[in-house]
């Protein structure tokens, strides 16, 4: 909930909804982002990055991914934007895909797979870590909500499919994924977490 949050060693202040954090992900985000305290305060969500022609002031920073000097950002209703943070009084935007319905992505090594609801599961690589790439698209069912790789097998990834539970595909071969396994929960799957061999 609302509250303080700790990122890289300094602290955030959570504006909106609220912010948390869990295993691989160093802190994800609802609604309007997150504002640091740690004596920068600069907020993500109202960057506008113009030399690019992109406005994210009336986007939500839904999920946020870090490696490194950068964060990988699903920005609803836009797409995934890559921004450098070396200087975290001024990120800047390094790369940007449009994916209508971007709302939750994880990384595993060079791949970024990103939920976008009805579009289905974006699978994007990373030629450099400012340099993304799509790979391929494919549908999932109704709704794509959530994304995660399998904690407990390679090249796995376990999606939150709504009304049609929880779809695990294998993505061994990106260009070509394959349903490798599902298991219809009762009502709507809205989110999912693997640890180990366990997916909640």
């Amino acid at each position: 909930g609302p509250g303080q949050v700790t990122i890289d060693g300094g602290q955030g202040i959570c504006q909106k909804d609220g912010a948390y954090g869990y295993g691989n992900k160093p802190y994800r985000l609802c609604n309007q982002g997150i504002t640091y305290s740690c004596g920068l305060k600069e907020q993500l969500a109202k960057i506008t990055a113009s030399s690019k022609g992109i406005d994210f002031t009336d986007g939500d920073f839904l999920d946020l991914e870090k490696s490194g000097n950068f964060l990988y950002a699903a920005v609803s209703g836009k797409g995934v934007a890559v921004f450098d943070v070396s200087d975290l009084k001024f990120p800047i935007l390094k790369d940007f895909i449009a994916i209508n319905g971007a709302r939750s992505l994880t990384m595993r090594n060079n791949l970024i797979a990103v939920a976008a609801g009805q579009s289905g599961i974006f699978l994007l690589e990373k030629k450099s870590p400012s340099d993304l790439e799509l790979l391929t698209n494919f549908k999932t069912g109704v709704l794509s909500m959530d994304v995660e790789f399998n904690d407990g097998f390679d090249n796995e990834l376990v999606v939150a499919a709504w009304s049609d539970g929880v779809l695990i595909y294998d993505i061994s071969a990106p260009l070509e994924p394959k349903l490798a396994g599902a298991y219809n929960t009762p009502g709507f799957t809205r989110s999912v977490k693997t640890i180990g061999k366990l997916i909640y």
